[in-house]
């Protein structure tokens, strides 16, 4: 397809599958470097393969969002979880604290 290799996917491979059941019309499959076009209408399939060239290439610009998203969501989640063994490795100590408060309020209460 000359209009893929004018897009720069031209290592991509698309097939036409008509498939009147399938409620999918098409997809990109990019680790594959495969399109997949399911509408049974000729007109439609080049519709549907436009579609998908269309968010193959808006992929590439939203990726950088992707990636930096992905690196702040997994510095957040280390951070949480160190922060939530922090507080499990205190926790014994901050009820042993409690526990001493209480019997020093009330001393004739013992377990």
């Amino acid at each position: 397809m000359n209009a893929l290799i004018q897009l720069g996917l031209g290592h991509w491979q698309v097939y036409w599958l008509p498939d009147s059941s399938n409620p999918i019309r098409g997809r990109a499959i990019p680790e594959n470097s495969l399109i997949e076009i399911y509408d049974p209408d000729e007109e439609a399939a080049w519709d549907t393969l436009l579609h998908e060239v269309v968010e193959l290439k808006l992929r590439l610009v939203t990726q950088p969002y992707r990636e930096m998203c992905n690196a702040l969501i997994g510095t957040i989640e280390k951070l949480t979880y160190t922060r939530k063994e922090q507080f499990i490795s205190d926790l014994p100590k901050l009820l042993k604290i409690y526990e001493e408060s209480i019997e020093e309020t009330n001393p004739t209460t013992h377990k």
